[in-house]
């Protein structure tokens, strides 16, 4: 249900050299529905949960964007007339969390709620709400907004928020290095580097396991990929080459991201119980990058050939399912639908689009 970018930062494709080694599945697993747009020319879906409930943002007939809520068919604007918006998440309450006017809201059943003035990115089940509000990362909570603090330093943001009330984020430390961050009960804790000046936080499960990356030296010339729990940081390796890392995790403890090989070409991974796997496509393409994994183990992404059209697909256990031209976005911890946008190849206009599994 989450957007994997955070949220509302926007996932980067990473490219990935492929190998003719997995086999593809038929895409007629899946039905595909185009969602349509509030008047304009582009749509985008970013995040659908487990009743395919689905939030994403388009552009309006006169040039603005406003977000919107999809569900049995009925698009649903969430904007204000003139003004843009943007739908960072939706829970499994069907709470939307959007930003307009310099305030985040959350949207339920027509109901809109002003949170203040912050950018909030992420929202939990409990309707709980993180972002950041003059440089500090905060959290919402039923009207109250909990300032999370700094550890001292001149700033932090918030980028996820558990079910159990877990954040995670970044801080700016006193000198300047930039460290993830795990809060919990009113404690920040500093998750520290493997030597270097920064690290970053990007996720995290319900079990409270954080992943992220960190550099290894003050020169910032390698980054590698960390699992953190219990105050202990692992590293998750490299394949060899000279950087990695993680992005998302689930449930499960699985762990996806990406590499960079001894030739310097990037790959994407799976990490699950210490072992570190390449997630490979087939030989039709040459890039690939995934974005999001729930808690069945199927991993979305998006891959492509050099200067060819942008194809989706959905990863488990070793076998590829190619949907069609696109870009995914999400997918729910059901596995019963996806979102991202679809390209109309013949008129080259990107509209958000739902895949359905049969």
């Amino acid at each position: 249900m989450r957007d994997r970018t955070i949220r509302v930062v926007l996932v980067a494709l990473v490219l990935v050299f492929l190998q003719p080694t997995i086999p593809v599945e038929s895409a007629a697993n899946f039905t595909l529905v185009e969602l349509g747009t509030l008047g304009g020319n582009y749509s985008e879906a970013i995040a659908v949960n487990d009743h395919v409930q689905v939030v994403g943002n388009s552009e309006m007939a006169g040039g603005e964007y406003h977000a919107f809520f999809w569900e049995n068919g009925v698009m649903t604007d969430l904007g204000i007339p003139g003004h843009s918006s943007s739908a960072a998440d939706i829970n499994e309450r069907g709470q939307v969390l959007l930003q307009e006017l310099g305030h985040s809201f959350i949207w339920e059943n027509g109901v809109m709620t002003d949170l203040g003035a912050f950018s909030a990115v992420d929202i939990n089940d409990l309707g709980q709400v993180v972002g950041s509000q003059n440089s500090h990362a905060v959290l919402w909570d039923n009207g109250n907004i909990t300032d999370l603090g700094t550890l001292g330093g001149p700033e932090s943001w918030a980028i996820r928020i558990n079910e159990r009330s877990q954040v995670i984020g970044s801080r700016v430390t006193a000198n300047r290095e930039q460290h993830a961050f795990f809060w919990e009960n009113g404690v920040m804790t500093d998750l520290g580097t493997f030597g270097g000046w920064y690290s970053a936080a990007w996720d995290l499960n319900n079990q409270g396991q954080v992943v992220g990356d960190t550099n290894t030296d003050n020169t910032g010339s390698e980054q590698h990929a960390f699992l953190w729990e219990n105050g202990v940081m692992t590293d998750l390796g490299t394949f060899g080459g000279s950087g990695s890392w993680a992005y998302d995790i689930n449930d499960r403890g699985q762990v996806i991201g990406g590499f960079f090989d001894t030739a310097g070409e990037n790959h994407v991974f799976l990490w699950e119980n210490g072992v570190m796997t390449q997630v490979d496509t087939t030989g039709r393409f040459q890039y690939s990058g995934a974005v999001d994994i729930n808690d069945l183990g199927q991993v979305v992404g998006n891959t492509t050939k050099a200067y060819g059209p942008l194809e989706s697909f959905v990863w488990q256990s070793g076998a590829i399912t190619v949907l069609v031209h696109g870009y995914l976005r999400d997918i729910n911890n059901q596995g019963t639908a996806a979102v991202g946008i679809l390209t109309r190849e013949n008129n080259h206009v990107n509209v958000a689009a739902l895949w359905l599994a049969k």
